[in-house]
């Protein structure tokens, strides 16, 4: 049975305020991150959150599943090469090598966007899922999820 486990955020970009609805369901120790309210007449193009576990326990086997939803880019790990062709797409789990990123056992940042041509591009989906992991360590994986302002 999945449990929907946190409910929160506001996303505030330049000068649109949208509100985006973010939480995760558990099945067992099994997570996931999903989203809604992306879309619209000016849809969210990227965003960032941290996720942190309470308790003893520890994110394992991450998968980004964005990219099912429009979410294809991974600005923290993305790698183009100097004629501008992207020569790894890497991955929505931040590395933590940037100042306000997490990367621990009971921390992750992911973050993800859209792709930049509005027009030529498709726009994202105005719901999906961002990123599945396994929680190891805690019987009833307790997940907080806010806003990375990156």
């Amino acid at each position: 049975m999945k449990k929907v486990i946190a409910a929160l955020v506001v996303l505030i970009f330049a000068q649109t305020v949208q509100a985006l609805d973010v939480w995760c369901t558990a099945d067992g120790c099994d997570v996931t991150i999903s989203f809604s309210g992306a879309g619209g007449e000016n849809p969210v193009r990227g965003m960032a959150f941290d996720i942190t576990l309470a308790g003893d326990g520890a994110i394992s086997n991450v998968v980004c599943l964005s990219a099912d939803y429009g979410y294809q880019i991974f600005p923290g790990s993305i790698s183009i090469d100097s004629s501008g062709n992207v020569t790894d797409w890497g991955s929505c789990k931040c590395s933590g090598d940037y100042p306000g990123t997490l990367d621990a056992a009971n921390a992750m940042t992911i973050e993800v966007a859209s792709a930049y041509a509005p027009g030529v591009d498709p726009d994202p989906s105005d719901y999906g899922d961002l990123v599945s992991f396994r929680v190891e360590g805690s019987y009833v994986p307790e997940v907080t999820i806010t806003v990375n302002e990156i």
